[in-house]
């Protein structure tokens, strides 16, 4: 492996090493989700053909730590999209769980983003319940609210990765080579060797719509290069 390569693969690693479990703020951590998607298009532009081909496809689990699908469900196919995974949702009797299959490291972005972002709409979601709207509400519509809001707001990052995606597949291109189908073919093949029979699943219908476009709102403040802009309890990156 090249120098340059080499010298790429360290950055990724480091950057995923920045989470909040190690002392990272969320804004900094969502930063390295895309500074690891900049440098893994440069790191594959780098390599042959030959070489994308050789690397085994590998999938990654996130449990929610529920016996149902939650919020996340919104967003898992932005997240997907970002980083060049294929993704499904499974039950079991051990709970509900997310999962990402891809290249390796498109693997390790997707799952690094979706734990940012999931963590940064459950906070978002408490600074919500502090709000005059919300404490309004009866009991029984106040978890409607909550969860139209968590809701809303995964949706709209999802549709904001999309965005970010689009942007970073342009700027492929004009280096000369576009990775997008190869890398789909890759994918395809080897999912179509694992025989899973899957099938699409609604996200289910939003029943409270004030909380939904709180939850909007609130995606689209989601700064995805500083967390999330006007919030107290987040630092300002430098440089």
């Amino acid at each position: 492996m090249s120098e340059k390569l080499e010298r790429i693969k360290e950055k990724i690693r480091r950057l995923s090493e920045m989470t909040v479990e190690n002392g990272c703020t969320e804004a900094e951590a969502m930063t390295a989700a895309q500074k690891m998607g900049k440098f893994l298009d440069e790191h594959q532009l780098s390599m042959s053909d030959i070489e994308l081909q050789k690397q085994d496809c590998i999938e990654k689990e996130v449990w929610t730590g529920m016996t149902m699908r939650d919020h996340m469900q919104a967003c898992t196919h932005g997240v997907a999209f970002y980083s060049d995974t294929k993704p499904w949702m499974s039950h079991t009797r051990d709970g509900f769980k997310y999962v990402y299959f891809g290249l390796p490291d498109d693997v390790e972005l997707a799952h690094y983003t979706h734990c940012i972002v999931n963590r940064a709409i459950l906070e978002e979601g408490e600074t919500y319940k502090t709000s005059e709207e919300y404490m309004m509400y009866p009991g029984s519509r106040k978890r409607q609210a909550m969860r139209a809001f968590k809701f809303g707001m995964a949706e709209r990052i999802g549709t904001r990765l999309k965005e970010m995606k689009k942007a970073r597949q342009e700027w492929m291109k004009s280096q000369g080579r576009d990775l997008i189908i190869l890398k789909d073919q890759l994918v395809r093949a080897s999912f179509q060797q694992l025989d899973k029979n899957l099938r699409t699943v609604r996200t289910g219908r939003i029943t409270h719509r004030a909380g939904y476009g709180q939850g909007l709102s609130a995606g689209d403040s989601f700064n995805l290069n500083e967390g999330l802009k006007g919030s107290a309890s987040r630092k300002e990156i430098g440089g």
